[in-house]
């Protein structure tokens, strides 16, 4: 059988660049840097060590199990500022398909793991509010065309966090002046969900201050501990009644200082809280789906081929 002789793209081959990344027979030489910054996966994949074997042209090769054709436009999109730009035409839809699947596998767009959502969301806050309001809803309108569904649960999310309802119901402008809206059914997802987050932030995520909080025995001074808690429950309470937008109190974020909360109860009930906040969050975001009325994450991925069975990426 005869072997096949991997070629170099012709678009896609940075001379300067210092990594290769290989699929079909056809290679793509590209910048580590820029794919580390936009996707968790390829960052790392690139930290663990490897031994410099194979090298082609001083570069490791990455075999990777996509399309070429699909490869090709999501490195453009990534290395090439204002190619990819959302067209559902008949021409365009196909590469938008393969955007937002490799997108949604390489964990560039919307990721369905709570770890990477955090590592994604402290890009996004460095990012303009606006254009991150305006990604998430084109994404979802996207994602709907497309049928890549397990990208909804977190841009629901990021839509149901804006500051104004008024933006779920009418839609946006962008800053080219396109109006944005979403379809009826998100837009449900969307007010439902705000209701249901708004309602397990208050009674779950922050249950550690309430009276409802689960005894800590390795406490040793229950009584200054509890009055810390009052104080706490307090101040978000004071926050919740003047805040005019309910955005932050959606958010998967503790609206309070640690450090502060840390100097009115003890060590054990302070480790405690952040315990059980930590796992809330984690539980809070494996019930997305559910909260939006969508199926869970692992069959989400699973309907967009991303369920974990995929062959595993192999750095040569």
């Amino acid at each position: 059988m005869i072997q096949q002789v991997p070629v170099r793209s012709l678009d896609i081959w940075f001379d300067d660049g210092n990594v290769i990344l290989e699929a079909g027979g056809i290679r793509f030489k590209v910048y580590k840097g820029t794919l580390a910054a936009n996707s968790t996966v390829f960052r790392d994949m690139f930290e663990i060590s490897h031994p410099d074997k194979n090298l082609v042209e001083g570069c490791p090769v990455v075999q990777l199990y996509d399309s070429p054709k699909d490869l090709a436009f999501f490195l453009k999109a990534i290395h090439f500022l204002g190619h990819c730009k959302p067209t559902c035409t008949r021409e365009g839809f196909p590469q938008l398909v393969a955007l937002l699947r490799l997108g949604t596998k390489y964990q560039i767009l919307y990721p369905a793991s709570f770890e990477k959502w955090l590592e994604r969301d402290k890009f996004a806050m460095n990012s303009s509010k606006d254009s991150f309001v305006e990604r998430a809803m084109w994404v979802v309108q996207l994602a709907r065309e497309t049928q890549v569904t397990s990208l909804l649960p977190s841009a629901l999310y990021v839509c149901t966090n804006m500051p104004d309802i008024n933006y779920i119901l009418d839609g946006i402008f962008t800053a080219d002046g396109e109006h944005i809206e979403l379809g009826w059914l998100d837009k449900r997802a969307c007010i439902r969900g705000r209701e249901k987050l708004s309602r397990i932030v208050r009674n779950e995520l922050f249950k550690f201050a309430t009276p409802l909080a689960d005894p800590n025995p390795e406490c040793r001074t229950p009584e200054l501990c509890a009055l810390g808690r009052m104080k706490l429950a307090k101040g978000m309470e004071t926050l919740y009644s003047r805040a005019v937008e309910a955005s932050w109190a959606l958010r998967l974020k503790c609206p309070v200082s640690w450090k502060t909360y840390g100097k009115d109860v003890c060590d054990s009930c302070m480790q405690q809280a952040q315990t059980q906040y930590n796992s809330e969050r984690a539980r809070i975001w494996d019930l997305l789906p559910e909260i939006f009325d969508l199926p869970s994450w692992q069959e989400l991925r699973k309907q967009d081929g991303v369920d974990g069975t995929t062959e595993e990426n192999e750095l040569m």
